[in-house]
């Protein structure tokens, strides 16, 4: 039980992190459009 709650908050950390790249990639495009 405690090991599926840790790989379900590591994933949400993952797909956390891999938002906050694909913000920033958008931010440097949009930053680039300016």
């Amino acid at each position: 039980m405690m090991r599926k709650q840790f790989i379900r908050k590591d994933f949400m950390k993952n797909s956390f992190d891999r938002l906050a790249e694909e913000n920033l990639e958008v931010l440097q495009h949009s930053m680039r459009i300016f």
